[in-house]
């Protein structure tokens, strides 16, 4: 033991004398127990606690498929299923003991600009599976189900609510920008408008999903 406190007191008695040398070593101690801390919350949440559900091993996911959206939002062919494919698949599976739906969370959209509210409204507007997103889904899957001049006609009116979405959003992501990356003030008034229109384009999107 005495032993233990002589190496104690030379070591502290050499940190003094190299100050440096000493926020050196500690700067490298916090930083590893930092990053093993960090490594270890991952570790624990993605493999070590098990998912709050029964069986996980026997739960699926089951997507969507609608080439011509997904060409068009530029994204993958695997889509959220709407209510009416989870309604079908309810009664014609034989496969499945239960079946259940997930969708995105709906914002309301009011209020004076700020980033943290605007970006909301963006990813509302501008995600593939965004409010907007999931309801010209559930509008073109309803188009597919009538005949040409009902398909044409929903597929076009989805053709100009989108190419207003992507204009409005393109206006949104530049002054979340210039506000994140180049402490641009962000204008409330402006800000203000623009989530009207995105609840109005909104809006318009879940009207034409439930024709």
């Amino acid at each position: 033991m005495s032993h233990l406190v002589q190496h104690l007191r030379f070591a502290v008695r050499s940190l003094r004398q190299q100050p440096g040398l000493a926020l050196a070593a500690l700067l490298t101690l916090a930083l590893g127990i930092g990053v093993n801390s960090a490594i270890f919350s991952v570790v624990d949440a993605v493999l070590l606690t098990p998912p709050p559900f029964r069986d996980p091993g026997r739960l699926v996911i089951v997507w969507a498929s609608n080439e011509h959206l997904a060409k068009r939002l530029g994204i993958e062919n695997k889509i959220p299923v709407t209510n009416t494919n989870l309604t079908d698949l309810q009664q014609g599976s034989k496969s499945f003991e239960r079946e259940g739906l997930v969708s995105a969370n709906r914002l309301t959209l009011t209020g004076q600009g700020d980033p943290e509210q605007l970006g909301a409204v963006y990813k509302q507007l501008n995600a593939p599976f965004g409010e907007f997103g999931l309801d010209t889904l559930e509008a073109s899957t309803v188009a597919l189900t009538g005949d040409d001049t009902t398909y044409s006609t929903i597929e076009a009116q989805i053709a100009t609510l989108t190419t207003q979405r992507d204009a409005l959003a393109a206006q949104i992501r530049s002054a979340l920008n210039g506000a994140a990356f180049r402490r641009e003030p962000l204008d409330e008034t402006r800000a203000a408008a623009w989530i009207q229109q995105a609840q109005s384009l909104i809006d318009k999107a879940v009207a034409l999903a439930s024709q």
